[in-house]
């Protein structure tokens, strides 16, 4: 891995670029261009995901939207950190709830994102690499956004399933009011071990699609028993395509996630002709 020292004075002077706290993290600006991302602690498995990421870098990099890390950034010899590119300049979270942003635009956004991770799903069948590859940490502000073109970029990769890593805390797969539901009936759909979920495919997938119904519907399924979200689910049956709803409403069920990102520039159109019955 390509290593910066950082003198700790010149680290102490840098500005900040992201003022909202983490647990993880410290986000400053190194440059017009870079990033210095700054671990709250850094331990044995934060190192192994970033040599994995370095060793594989050559195939990550082909996928564009993937925003990887630079070099590993070092004060006294010691790693605190790492050098990121800047990227776009809106995260999707911001992206979401800005009134300048229009109903088509959010559909363009969310089907790129979509169309990501159909094109990893079709990767991993050719790449035993990317077979191993999952994003974990699917969210709103780990999604950058360009807002003229709607392109997309994945930051935060530092926290993906990759080979043989373990994987880390994420902010949609803690199933906080349904854990012990999905650990006894969904096991091959969702892996558990503890009470750390293991991406996949059906995860990021599921990630995805909790993305769709929080920015599209304003259903915020991660604080929701399983009886909850059905009753949320059947609320918003008659806007959709029957196809897409089911979709959806299979997140709690046995068969693997599917990507819904070609069915959602019918929604707006089922919700007209809904309303004018």
């Amino acid at each position: 891995m390509q290593k910066l020292e950082i003198k700790e004075k010149k680290l102490l002077q840098l500005p900040y670029f992201y003022h909202e706290k983490t647990n993880e993290a410290v986000i400053l600006e190194y440059n017009d261009q870079e990033l210095v991302k700054i671990y709250n602690y850094i331990d044995k498995n934060k190192i192994f995901t970033l040599e994995l990421i370095d060793q594989y870098r050559e195939v990550l990099e082909q996928i564009e939207e993937l925003l990887l890390f630079q070099k590993v950034v070092y004060v006294n010899n010691t790693e605190i950190g790492i050098l990121l590119p800047k990227g776009y300049k809106e995260n999707a979270h911001d992206y979401f709830i800005n009134s300048k942003t229009c109903w088509n635009d959010k559909i363009m956004v969310l089907q790129n994102l979509g169309k990501l991770l159909e094109k990893l799903s079709k990767l991993r069948e050719q790449n035993s690499i990317l077979a191993t590859f999952f994003i974990g940490d699917l969210q709103e502000k780990n999604v950058l956004i360009d807002r003229t073109t709607k392109k997309i970029q994945i930051i935060d990769l530092d926290s993906c399933k990759i080979k043989t890593n373990k994987p880390f805390p994420t902010k949609y797969l803690e199933f906080i009011y349904c854990f012990n539901y999905v650990k006894q009936n969904l096991h091959k759909k969702y892996i558990i071990k503890g009470d750390t979920c293991i991406p996949n495919e059906s995860s990021d997938l599921y990630c995805y699609i909790l993305i769709i119904l929080k920015q599209l519907f304003h259903i915020d399924i991660t604080y929701l028993s399983i009886e909850q979200f059905y009753k949320e689910m059947y609320k918003i049956k008659e806007t959709m395509p029957e196809e897409l709803w089911t979709i959806l409403i299979n997140i709690y069920n046995i068969p693997y996630n599917k990507n819904p990102y070609k069915l959602l520039d019918t929604i707006e159109e089922v919700k007209e002709k809904t309303l004018k019955k």
